[in-house]
């Protein structure tokens, strides 16, 4: 991020990348974070109270609709939070509209869990004990997770000079058992599913899991790869 530009961080959490840009833009520059859940929004303020930082800001809001002035930012970003949007191409065409004349807009999304091992292990080891299918078109982390599917929705959002980038990340963990304490304690989607099993297969979840955990384990660190693209486009 070049130094004294506006930057809307969508669905930002607790802060990460809204914190991260923020060092990056400067005394200068300024971010907004908005996201709709109060307890993580929060927590970010707080976070940035703790730095130091007073160019970044943080308001309880949706990205998909944000009420803001046509051509407010300099840039957008976008981290796992608009395959959530109910209608990904209306949100996306609205936050293009936010975007300053040349501003550009950057969306992270999650590739499919069958190349991405991080998603790809929970999903496997509780397959055998769930049933049904999600709907495709239903916001997920994988909505859309498809090799161009993300980008030709950008296109059809009016964004231009569309680039699709895939990204490798890795998580770690300092053993298999408390990769495992991670992935029971973070993952509400796993966790919900995971509590409603008996506790036979409970076990056989978590037997399943630390397996495949076994693969990506060296002298007793776990190292699970994961797979993100970046999909970035200009407002004109």
């Amino acid at each position: 991020m070049m130094p004294g530009i506006r930057v809307l961080d969508v669905g930002t959490g607790t802060g990460d990348m809204a914190l991260f840009v923020a060092y990056s833009v400067g005394p200068a520059g300024s971010v907004l974070g908005v996201d709709s859940s109060a307890n993580m929004l929060q927590a970010a303020r707080d976070r940035a109270e703790v730095l130091g930082l007073e160019n970044v800001q943080f308001e309880q809001a949706s990205g998909e609709d944000y009420a803001a002035d046509v051509q407010s930012f300099d840039a957008i970003v976008g981290r796992f939070s608009a395959f959530f949007f109910p209608d990904v191409v209306a949100g996306l065409s609205h936050l293009r509209t936010l975007l300053k004349t040349g501003g550009r807009a950057s969306y992270s999304i999650w590739t499919p869990p069958e190349v991405n091992p991080v998603f790809g292990i929970p999903r496997d080891a509780l397959a055998p004990y769930t049933t049904g299918q999600q709907d495709p078109d239903a916001p997920s982390p994988f909505r859309l997770s498809g090799a161009g599917l993300f980008a030709n929705v950008m296109k059809e959002a009016g964004y231009l000079d569309v680039i699709d980038e895939e990204v490798n990340l890795y998580q770690f963990a300092t053993s298999r058992d408390a990769y495992w304490q991670l992935l029971s304690e973070v993952s509400g989607s796993f966790r919900q599913q995971y509590c409603q099993l008996s506790e036979e297969h409970q076990q056989a979840v978590k037997q399943s899991v630390l397996e495949q955990l076994s693969q990506y384990e060296t002298n007793g660190v776990v190292r699970v790869p994961a797979r993100a693209r970046v999909v970035s486009g200009s407002s004109n």
